[in-house]
């Protein structure tokens, strides 16, 4: 089993290994959690039209074809199978989301509302009256 993790908006290839005997068969990367019920991603002999996902296997030692899958987002999380022949190698994909990278301020018209948004993602909110002063 692979367990791979990639950031949203990413790509990744994922290298998948088969024996000599299968170097003329169809290769393909198969995506569901149960290898019987998958959908056939990429195959070596079908692109992807989409243009999500690509496969190549150049049959030379030590005998790997490569999917690279492109523009992931988190709802691509999940299980993915390499498949070749009778040979199937189960694949975890899990999907992050990026962290915010900017910086955004609003100030509202009578300077009592601040929102900041910093680089971790967390959004602080302070709010202040005559009186009080509250922090989120």
């Amino acid at each position: 089993v692979w367990l791979l993790s990639v950031k949203a908006g990413k790509s990744i290839s994922i290298p998948c290994l088969y024996e000599s005997q299968y170097k003329n068969h169809v290769k393909y990367l198969c995506e569901g959690y149960y290898w019987t019920y998958c959908s056939d991603a990429v195959k070596t002999n079908k692109p992807d039209p989409s243009g999500k996902y690509s496969i190549s296997d150049d049959k030379k030692d030590p005998n790997v074809f490569t999917v690279t899958m492109s523009g992931l987002r988190t709802k691509d999380s999940g299980w993915y199978w390499c498949a070749k022949g009778d040979i199937q190698i189960p694949v975890y994909l899990t999907v992050t989301e990026k962290p915010i990278t900017s910086t955004t301020t609003a100030v509202s018209s009578n300077s009592n509302l601040r929102i900041f948004r910093k680089h971790t993602g967390h959004l602080r909110v302070h709010w202040r009256c005559n009186l009080l002063q509250i922090h989120f």
